[in-house]
């Protein structure tokens, strides 16, 4: 039996949440816009005909981002304010059009990407298994994946994070952002309003956090699958004897790979960063000057929200810049080599450019990037703390 579940958790590592992800959503939810090919083992578009609930999803979703900024953007022009709008429900009008926003910017990915999906996950995917040929640990020394395990443990909240926040419909009241947009539709009951609302939030909710939890496990395996097959070029390159050819090659694939991702993250990632700074800015105000004010339930989503958000600062953002300066050993290793060979062999060194993951046209991840997102959250939420 020890030795059963020593086999089962050791299948749960970092690399193997996105098909274990993906088959699970297609089995109890529904089918997303990828899914897991079993037999190349790789991620693959699914048929249109399974994606009619993901396509009426994602229209609701895109729904309510319009209407909830409209209103939101009403209200502040408005000469006249609503007395019924607290800070509490300004909070959650920048927590939930924050999520619908995201998941907006994903869906536009899958939907105008699935070209550049199509050409660069079968090839990393490739370059990954190869790699892990090469350096795959035995058995007797295997280490569990602790960030492996935690992903996998999260994967059913795809199913329960939905039903909490439909749950908190019935506590936030009028804070709740859904009243103030149902609350002029004067011809529907009240229980019926209370009906449409909770619907409302649940299946938003189910498809905003569908997309975005995929979306990260799917940014964590592309990392892991660059930093794998970086780590064969590193561990080859301080090697007495070495095919430089073969793997500058396998560099150069890399560095066309890196810009495919770059471009299929081009909206995402921007608008990922924007929204992890408001809603880490937005939970931390709840825990720090609301505790006690707000539903003991929304007090705790915010804390779980918060944690998650700063696991994905600390470990995926941190990841993003490990591939930048693995990238610049393999290149600086290259240099040393090539200073008593040929001309020849000095160029295609110096040609070789670093391997980025870009935050759109802005910048590109490097470990200090984790650190200054951590310094403005906490520099913005201590001055809407003090302000507000």
């Amino acid at each position: 039996m020890r030795t059963f579940l020593k086999s089962r958790i050791q299948t749960f590592t970092t690399f193997e949440a996105l098909p274990h992800y993906l088959k699970f959503i297609g089995t109890f939810v529904y089918h997303q816009y990828l899914t897991w090919d079993n037999k190349n083992q790789h991620p693959t578009p699914t048929p249109k005909i399974k994606l009619i609930p993901w396509y009426v999803q994602s229209v609701l979703v895109l729904l309510m981002a319009c209407v909830v900024a409209v209103k939101a953007i009403s209200e502040i022009l408005a000469y006249t304010k609503d007395p019924e709008i607290t800070v509490i429900t300004w909070l959650m009008f920048v927590l939930y059009e924050g999520m619908f926003v995201l998941c907006v910017a994903n869906i536009w990915t899958y939907l105008f990407k699935m070209h550049e999906f199509c050409f660069g996950l079968p090839n990393l995917w490739r370059m990954k298994y190869a790699a892990d040929a090469v350096i795959r640990p035995s058995s007797e020394n295997f280490k569990f994946d602790f960030v492996g395990l935690i992903f996998h443990g999260l994967i059913p909240s795809a199913v329960t994070c939905p039903i909490t926040v439909a749950a908190l419909t019935f506590h936030l009241e009028r804070d709740d952002p859904t009243y103030h947009i149902y609350r002029h539709v004067t011809f529907l009951p009240p229980y019926l309003q209370l009906s449409v609302r909770v619907a409302t939030m649940f299946f938003t909710c189910l498809q905003c956090v569908t997309v975005l939890f995929l979306s990260t496990i799917f940014c964590l395996t592309i990392v892991e699958a660059f930093l794998t097959c970086q780590t064969t070029l590193v561990s080859s390159s301080t090697k007495n004897l070495f095919n430089f050819d073969t793997d500058f090659a396998k560099y150069r694939q890399l560095t066309i790979l890196a810009k495919v991702t770059n471009d299929i993250m081009y909206y995402p990632i921007p608008v990922a960063f924007l929204t992890i700074l408001l809603c880490c800015i937005v939970c931390g105000h709840m825990l720090l000057k609301l505790t006690g004010v707000v539903p003991i339930e929304l007090t705790l989503l915010a804390g779980i929200v918060l944690t998650i958000l700063i696991l994905i600062l600390l470990y995926v953002v941190r990841q993003f810049g490990d591939v930048f300066y693995q990238s610049s050993d393999i290149i600086r290793a290259w240099k040393l080599r090539a200073a008593g060979e040929s001309k020849c062999r000095t160029r295609q060194v110096q040609s070789c450019r670093k391997v980025t993951i870009e935050v759109g046209p802005f910048f590109f991840v490097r470990k200090e990037t984790t650190l200054k997102m951590i310094s403005e959250i906490a520099y913005y939420t201590i001055s809407l703390v003090i302000s507000v």
